[in-house]
């Protein structure tokens, strides 16, 4: 369970990424 939302943190985190680098 934890690990399920340490991957949802870490997802949430690597799009936010994509989004700064793409803008």
């Amino acid at each position: 369970m934890f690990s399920k939302i340490n991957q949802f943190i870490f997802c949430s985190l690597c799009i936010k990424g994509e989004m700064k680098m793409a803008g």
